[in-house]
């Protein structure tokens, strides 16, 4: 999903608007560089929650059963340095070292996430959902040197889309994972008041982004009908979908399916960037 983003971003949003700034061999560099420090993040994230998907998705499991939780660990040592360094050699070779900060900052954040973050109500959610998000913008600071209003504009729609999605998934997430969180002592919003309240935010949320989607949509009409139409079928329509699966969800397996529901809808919201070749 990260891969499609970036790609999309840089030959279909940006391309569309402006004349870009790197070339496709350091293009390569900022996207492997953002990939690998991406799967560190899994990586570590995995490894502080081997017990609480043992409870939770015992199938799941990955470290300790089909690899050590050392060798783990330093498979995301060594991807996480590589992806940091990467990103800081790409920023140097542009002459904005100041940028360095963006992918040190980001393996930072996803191991304090992970560490700490994830089990504090919110904060671990609005965390990860605005690490995720910045992964368009990221692209766009290095490729775009000349403003423009209707790309900017449509970037901080995006940036919106992905943030709220994401940080939509990881409120139903919590809830699917309440009991194992709760057996580790942790204190996700679900377990600090309550799974019906937190499906209520996550409703509530999910009704903003669904009149955001509409919004936008109107606006839309003005550049393109076809753009209308994709955001109808492809988000509006899903999103009218995951409201009443929402209200009606008391399961686990319910919630599980949500989530699915969820990362359907971000994956067609990525795909929308292909439209923008056609305004």
């Amino acid at each position: 999903m990260v891969f499609i983003t970036l790609i999309l971003t840089k030959y279909s949003f940006i391309n569309s608007f402006a004349p870009q700034n790197l070339s496709i061999v350091q293009f390569s560099i900022l996207a492997v560089s953002i990939l690998l420090i991406t799967a560190g993040g899994y990586i570590i994230n995995d490894i502080f929650d081997i017990e609480t998907d043992t409870i939770n998705k015992p199938n799941a499991v990955f470290i300790e059963k089909n690899i050590a939780k050392k060798s783990a660990f330093q498979l995301y040592i060594i991807f996480t340095i590589i992806g940091v360094l990467l990103g800081v050699f790409l920023s140097f070779s542009v002459d904005k070292p100041i940028y360095s900060f963006v992918f040190i900052g980001t393996a930072i954040g996803l191991y304090l996430y992970s560490q700490t973050l994830k089990k504090l109500p919110l904060i671990g959610n609005l965390t990860v959902s605005l690490l995720i998000s910045t992964s368009i913008y990221i692209v766009y600071l290095f490729e775009v040197s000349i403003t423009f209003t209707y790309l900017q504009n449509s970037l901080f729609i995006y940036i919106i889309f992905s943030f709220l999605t994401t940080l939509i998934r990881e409120i139903v997430k919590d809830i699917e994972d309440i009991d194992g969180d709760y057996q580790q002592k942790m204190n996700t919003l679900p377990i600090l008041i309550g799974r019906k309240r937190a499906k209520m935010v996550a409703f509530i949320l999910t009704g903003f982004l669904f009149v955001f989607t509409i919004v936008v949509s109107r606006i839309l009409v003005v550049k393109s009908m076809l753009f209308f139409g994709y955001s109808i079928v492809f988000t509006v329509l899903p999103l009218s979908y995951l409201l009443f699966r929402l209200w009606e969800a008391s399961t686990k397996k319910q919630f599980a399916y949500i989530s699915n529901i969820l990362k359907i809808i971000m994956l067609f919201g990525i795909l929308s960037m292909l439209l923008f070749q056609f305004i």
